[in-house]
């Protein structure tokens, strides 16, 4: 498929970088997982991409939350599976806060709901559906404690209790078990409540990696149905075909400005909703790509699959839908007084600016 530009066609600047993130995996095939030993990922680092978004001074090659969500729906829409830049990212976003550079080999363990718990130099829970390409010693994990705040805790893998599975788009999936696991706590503490900010840059992740799939989908169903003829006339000439084809558009078309605004607005309502808003999208528009393919839609040599799964797998993890809504619900009631002023909080979350 031909490289799309998503929503900075006029910006020279992201149209380089995603050109540079499609020929640093131009050897993967799509629908490739890339795991670390692979030549592609050490290709990917070599280049920097798993560093962008990280400021310079702490192990990173800057950027924006722009250039982050430019890069994963890029690699989406290929489709390739490399979660290098949103693990480094978000165990950046943890390191910082306790004044830290980002380290190598650092997986971050985000619990969306119910962190492990530490008592003094001990961590016990669990996290599920935590990404899992191996070559990882150490995790860097948010833990409760017993005052009602919340600490960063780092854990050597050897120390957890690890049990690996594929998702349906076939990436490792790890549950990871603490059991009086040894931990150092690095220095600081906040309150539960500034946890949303961390667990608010994986839901952008999560959505741009979500909105590049859709985005792929669309494309490719649109091709299909304009180059594919049955009774002597194209699929796209019948009306019903037509208004799936529209609403694939659409899901898409939300999904894709709910992203643009929310890494435009660093905001963490605008990230939440944007996670919802591609998690809702993808249901719909794998089963519209489907029905407009038929049987051929299901076959494993055919691309679509590569997006539908991904769609299905991504639209679960980290956090279910519903937690989203939660979380977006809970940000709203804080900021929201009474009836008057619950236009005014959502208002904005209706449309780009």
């Amino acid at each position: 498929m031909r490289r799309r530009e998503f929503f900075w066609p006029a910006d020279s600047d992201l149209a380089a970088l995603t050109s540079s993130a499609e020929a640093a995996v131009a050897a993967a095939e799509p629908g490739a997982v890339i795991t670390p030993e692979n030549p592609v990922w050490r290709t990917w680092q070599e280049m920097g991409f798993d560093r962008i978004g990280t400021p310079e001074h702490a192990g990173g090659v800057g950027g924006t939350l722009l250039h982050v969500t430019a890069v994963e729906m890029t690699l989406a829409y290929r489709p390739v599976s490399l979660p290098a830049l949103p693990i480094l990212f978000l165990a950046g976003v943890l390191l910082r806060r306790c004044g830290r550079p980002v380290e190598a080999g650092a997986l971050p363990v985000l619990a969306p709901v119910n962190l492990p718990l530490c008592h003094g130099d001990r961590v016990d829970g669990r996290a599920t559906d935590v990404p899992w390409p191996g070559g990882y010693d150490r995790l860097v994990v948010p833990v409760a404690t017993d005052t009602g705040t919340w600490r960063i805790a780092l854990v050597d893998t050897a120390d957890a209790t690890v049990s690996v599975a594929r998702n349906v788009a076939g990436e490792q999936r790890a549950r990871v078990r603490f059991d009086g696991s040894p931990a150092v706590l690095l220095p600081g503490e906040w309150a539960a409540a500034s946890y949303r900010e961390v667990l608010c840059r994986n839901a952008l992740t999560s959505a741009a990696a979500l909105t590049g799939a859709l985005v792929g989908a669309r494309d490719l169903t649109l091709r299909h149905a304009v180059e594919r003829r049955q009774f002597d006339r194209r699929l796209a000439d019948f009306p019903v075909v037509r208004h799936y084809l529209a609403e694939i558009a659409e899901e898409a078309s939300a999904a894709l400005a709910a992203v643009r605004r929310a890494a435009l607005s660093d905001d963490a309502d605008d990230a939440f909703a944007a996670r919802f808003r591609a998690g809702s999208a993808a249901s719909v528009v794998a089963r519209l790509a489907h029905q407009v393919h038929g049987a051929m839609g299901t076959s494993l040599e055919y691309p679509l699959g590569h997006f539908t799964r991904r769609l299905w797998a991504w639209s679960e993890e980290p956090a279910r839908q519903d937690d989203w809504a939660l979380f977006l619900g809970e940000r709203i009631a804080v900021r929201t007084d009474d009836r008057e002023d619950l236009w005014s909080t959502t208002a904005p979350l209706r449309a780009p600016s």
